[in-house]
């Protein structure tokens, strides 16, 4: 009876929303992943260069500070655990400095450079 109508019924438009919606759910958690992960990377960046310019400063004879750096929508602070470079020896001295963040603020991230700084 209803062979020569023309369209879709009820029944296909909620399956084809539903297969719709499980693709679009999938997409969305791995953007949530890909953003999460891209944060973390820019904020193991900043420590390795705040890391290498602390070592860049103590070879100049320079204390190394602390540094907030601003990140999209938060603020970040990054503790530098660095030796003062007037407790230098006269020859070769080795020094560790290590850089410690926490994100999210609950875990705690750090990276350290092992360097030889000649006086």
């Amino acid at each position: 009876m209803l062979r020569n109508k023309k369209g879709f019924t009820l029944i296909e438009i909620l399956v084809s929303m539903v297969i719709f919606l499980i693709i679009f759910m999938g997409l969305f958690s791995a953007l949530a992943m890909y953003t999460k992960i891209n944060v973390q990377n820019s904020l193991r960046n900043a420590a390795i260069n705040i890391a290498q310019r602390c070592v860049e400063n103590l070879r100049a004879g320079l204390k190394c500070d602390n540094v907030t750096k601003d990140f999209r929508n938060f603020k970040e602070l990054y503790v530098v655990n660095a030796p003062d470079p007037s407790s230098f020896v006269n020859g070769n001295n080795n020094v560790e400095v290590v850089v410690e963040y926490f994100y999210p603020p609950s875990k705690k991230h750090s990276y350290s450079i092992d360097t030889v700084i000649y006086k």
